[in-house]
């Protein structure tokens, strides 16, 4: 089980723009190598596909 917080900050409040922002470039930074490891396994698994195939 984890332990879990949340903080509802709606747009009215005064750090809002940063939160935002900040928020955006830390779900860049961790999509960014998954989604690059994902895509490296594909087309490691492809080659093997192939490799079989011949």
């Amino acid at each position: 089980m984890r332990l879990v917080e949340r903080h509802v900050i709606d747009q009215n409040h005064q750090h809002w723009a940063e939160i935002d922002a900040l928020s955006f470039k830390a779900k860049n930074l961790y999509l960014t190598p998954t989604v690059q490891l994902d895509s490296t396994a594909t087309i490691v698994l492809q080659r093997q596909t192939l490799h079989f195939c011949d």
